[in-house]
């Protein structure tokens, strides 16, 4: 399994437009990306910084989401509010269980 967190923070003016970029994101993963597991988090001290956790079962699964229109269509969004990042690091899991998908 590969596990990466992605960092980045926004300008505060764009707060709904990447809101509501990453709902749209995260519905078309649910759709089109079987094996991939994917959380967005806002901070809680800092509305305007935002975690993303994604894993996936193998490199072709990496590689699909990585090249997916729907990937491309939200760091066309993303990109261009952001004021620090979006910083990418590789994670080792220690442990797992699966979620029920929770939406605000």
């Amino acid at each position: 399994m590969i596990t990466k967190k992605a960092y980045y923070k926004i300008n505060p003016g764009s707060l709904e437009k990447v809101k509501n970029a990453i709902d749209i994101f995260v519905n078309e993963i649910a759709e089109k990306e079987i094996h991939t597991n994917y959380c967005s988090y806002q901070k809680a001290e800092d509305e305007t910084a935002f975690i993303h956790i994604m894993s996936f079962k193998t490199k072709d699964d990496e590689e699909l989401h990585r090249n997916a229109e729907h990937t491309r269509k939200f760091v066309e969004v993303l990109y261009p509010e952001c004021v620090e990042g979006p910083i990418f690091e590789e994670l080792n899991v220690i442990s797992s269980v699966k979620v029920l998908k929770q939406t605000n």
